[in-house]
């Protein structure tokens, strides 16, 4: 199977650097139902606060949901920046320079946003199943897998601080090298090449 690629904007050679502010979350999604989890971040967020662990998280996206999330970090006094809807540059720019991607999805189909955070130089807790294939795909240290089936959002809060607190110094040291590895497979060169390929043996070239 050859797989989608990312944005040009996601396999820049350089990657922007991290730090200059208190280290956050981030998350990209649409917000007009539940499949992506965002109920189950804010959840793993408080649990984390409560425990003296407030972290920032910075969440994009739109939907018919946004005001009820706001009125839950609101009530729990949780550090949520939404951001609604930005550019292509910004969203990067966001992502590139969090500390950790979290997307506790129940479904997805192929689970772009995780490529182009690893793209960008950030590691990722999202999706089981599409995490399990970049950790085989890539390197087992690019993230961790979340189970939709079971949603525990006390396993995802130990995850988070996992990340935060001492798990992406790891990342980091390698952030260069993992990217570059994702770029490999999932670029616009990468898809072309692969199609000349399969096309190539497909007319026995």
């Amino acid at each position: 199977m050859i797989p989608y690629f990312v944005s040009d904007n996601y396999t820049r050679s350089e990657l922007s650097p991290k730090g200059g502010e208190e280290p956050y979350i981030s998350f990209i999604g649409l917000l007009y139902d539940h499949r992506k989890g965002v109920d189950l971040l804010l959840q793993a967020l408080k649990l984390l606060k409560d425990r003296g662990k407030n972290y920032r998280l910075k969440l994009i996206g739109e939907g018919r949901l946004r005001g009820e999330y706001e009125a839950y970090a609101e009530e729990h006094q949780l550090k949520v920046e939404f951001l609604g809807k930005v550019s292509e540059e910004e969203n990067y720019q966001i992502v590139a320079r969090s500390r950790l991607f979290v997307g506790p999805s129940r479904a997805e189909s192929f689970g772009i946003v995780y490529i182009e955070s690893l793209c960008a130089g950030t590691p990722v807790i999202g999706f089981a199943p599409t995490v399990r294939e970049l950790q085989a795909l890539i390197d087992p240290s690019v993230g961790t897998p979340f189970d939709p089936e079971r949603q525990d959002t006390h396993l995802l809060a130990a995850e988070i601080e996992n990340w935060m607190e001492e798990k992406a110094d790891a990342f980091e040291v390698r952030r260069e090298e993992l990217a570059k590895g994702t770029h490999a497979l999932y670029s616009r060169q990468a898809y072309r090449e692969q199609y000349a390929k399969l096309y190539s043996k497909l007319c026995g070239l």
